[in-house]
């Protein structure tokens, strides 16, 4: 069964360490993450707030291009705080009828995670995003 798992959760969370884990191994997924297009060549993490927009943009066209590539398993390891962060993905994927949609909703304390966040976000950043934070109940109203 091919998949597709929405990491969901605050940075810090932990939601890059649990996708590497799982599946940082496996040539036959792809863990594909926004804040990717903020590494320099030493993996050293530099955001730029213009250019946030762009980088989801690049993001989409990584997953389009792992759904073409015929990938078991594609890790969107973004926030996703809101159903509609989802929604670019989602709308490739009417294209694609054999993928399974899954979420992963990492919980944590807040103060952990800020404190563990790569992308050094501050508290008050995080506790706006937990205040947030939109359940979904059930993945598959929201798939293709």
């Amino acid at each position: 069964m091919k998949k597709i798992i929405f990491m969901r959760g605050v940075p810090g969370a932990g939601k890059t360490p649990w996708a590497m884990e799982h599946f940082g191994e496996d040539p036959s997924a792809a863990i594909l993450s926004a804040a990717d297009y903020f590494l320099d060549e030493t993996g050293k993490f530099k955001w730029v707030a213009h250019l946030t927009p762009q980088s989801h943009q690049w993001n989409i066209q990584r997953f389009r291009n792992a759904l073409n590539d015929g990938m078991e398993t594609i890790v969107v390891d973004n926030t996703n705080i809101k159903a509609w962060d989802m929604k670019p993905y989602l709308k490739i994927l009417k294209e694609y009828k054999d993928y399974q949609v899954f979420q992963k909703v990492m919980d944590c304390d807040l103060f952990d995670a800020a404190e563990n966040s790569f992308h050094e976000v501050p508290i008050f950043s995080i506790m706006r995003m937990d205040e947030n934070f939109e359940e979904i109940m059930d993945m598959c109203h929201y798939g293709a």
